[in-house]
């Protein structure tokens, strides 16, 4: 879980002026783009899993074709903080 120590987003890693700013604004509001009801607002969801969803980068890194995200739907901070079913899914 976000925390005053462990924001939600780093601003530094912005790939653009306004990548910046929609981390800034979501940071403000404590909001968390990869939980419902705002996961696939901004994206089409390409695939759901009872523990996983994909779906592509809103800011894809330059020169990629296709930037594809794989969200747990466990909120945690870490990968390795996922359930072992979340993680067993991950490789399914």
């Amino acid at each position: 879980m976000a925390s005053k120590e462990f924001p939600l987003y780093y601003p530094g890693n912005a790939r653009s002026e306004r990548q910046c700013a929609d981390m800034i604004a979501l940071t403000a509001s404590w909001t968390c783009v990869f939980c419902a009801p705002h996961l696939g607002t901004d994206q089409p969801i390409l695939h759901r899993t009872e523990l996983w969803t994909i779906v592509t980068n809103k800011f894809p890194y330059a020169g990629t074709k296709l930037h594809l995200l794989l969200i747990p739907d466990e909120h945690v901070t870490d990968l390795l903080d996922l359930s072992s079913e979340a993680q067993a899914g991950f490789w399914d």
